[in-house]
């Protein structure tokens, strides 16, 4: 039995005193003694799995890096969408308000995997990836989103002008 009722964004409210709760942060307090002083997030992104193992303090960042594939999107990845130009598949990732490009891939999947290697890297814990984490094969494509990550990193990095 679950108590409360779904908002329009799929979060269980519970009405206590005439004031509405989120439920997961009813479940934060109950479980940690505190209130949350900020964001808790779902780190399964299903907005009903209150558990407490499914619960995590988060900033703005993190949570929006845990945001599952836009509903408009004709890839059916994250981070990943059809260049018209190249006639590719563009991978690409936002981190410290950043978009890095990721790379052109011939198929979804592979600037899916990309995306994820991304992720990992710069939002880990909290990215979501396409993929789950048992799936390897996106050790394939380390290299080649390694080497541009890391050249993005490092020149954003680098003395003022010059390069290491």
């Amino acid at each position: 039995m679950v108590a409360g009722c779904r908002d329009k964004h799929g979060y269980i409210n519970i009405k206590i005193d005439g004031k509405n709760y989120r439920s997961h942060r009813l479940a934060w307090l109950y479980m940690t003694g505190e209130w949350p002083s900020g964001e808790i997030a779902h780190i399964n992104g299903d907005k009903a799995d209150n558990h407490i193992a499914n619960l995590r303090p988060v900033n703005d960042s993190q949570n929006m890096w845990n945001r599952g594939a836009n509903a408009n999107n004709t890839s059916g990845f994250k981070g990943v969408w059809w260049h018209k130009r190249a006639q590719k598949w563009e991978a690409a990732i936002i981190a410290n308000g950043n978009r890095i490009y990721v790379g052109l891939f011939p198929t979804p999947r592979e600037a899916a995997l990309a995306y994820d290697v991304a992720s990992r890297i710069l939002h880990w814990p909290y990215g979501r990836q396409n993929f789950p984490a048992e799936d390897s094969s996106h050790v394939l494509l380390a290299g080649r989103a390694l080497s541009h990550i890391n050249h993005i990193l490092f020149a954003a990095e680098a003395p003022e002008g010059g390069s290491y």
